[in-house]
């Protein structure tokens, strides 16, 4: 019966996952420190690139919603998170995608090029709560329930690494930061 219950609910996290979404042109500009709304209706990633933020359309269904973009997070002196959509994660099809829902977004299993060295993590994600306010940002300028995650974290091994948005200019970049999601020195 235990398996029967896995494998249903294998199966609905599969069917949940199937489909792709557009790219967000809004502007860029923020109110950061806004209070989170509730219910989140669409996640928006900055890549550090573009002044336009990257991600899916809202409003985002409870289950999880696919997106090859952003393709690249590029961080100042720490390098460059590159999504590869060859790759997989253990137990799925879908590594190298970004993942989101009303809840988070994900991205189960990406490259990570740094010093010209490039190696293979996984698990990057962001908690979103209605008072996390140090891990998440609301755009009110993109509309209603839109939220931007301003701290990431993803493991390589046992060890887990951070960054954090800056947003003291545009485009925004990430940076390197510590455990507290504080821009490291």
């Amino acid at each position: 019966m235990i398996r029967r219950i896995a494998i249903a609910a294998a199966l609905a996290v599969s069917l949940a996952l199937i489909g792709t979404t557009g790219v967000s042109t809004a502007s860029a500009s923020t109110t950061a420190g806004a209070s989170l709304p509730n219910p989140v209706t669409n996640i928006v990633i900055y890549d550090g690139v573009h002044a336009a933020p990257q991600g899916p359309a809202g409003p985002l269904p409870y289950g999880w919603t696919l997106s090859t973009v952003p393709s690249t997070i590029t961080t100042v002196n720490f390098g460059k998170l590159v999504e590869d959509t060859s790759l997989v994660w253990p137990g799925g099809n879908h590594g190298g995608t970004w993942w989101f829902s009303t809840h988070e977004a994900i991205l189960h299993v990406f490259d990570w090029n740094q010093n010209g060295q490039v190696v293979q993590a996984q698990s990057l994600t962001t908690f979103l709560n209605q008072y996390d306010t140090a891990h998440w940002m609301a755009v009110p300028s993109l509309g209603p329930g839109v939220v931007a995650p301003t701290c990431l974290q993803w493991s390589v091994g046992p060890n887990l690494y951070y960054v954090v948005l800056n947003t003291t200019k545009t485009p925004y970049t990430w940076v390197k930061a510590t455990p507290g999601c504080v821009p490291a020195q």
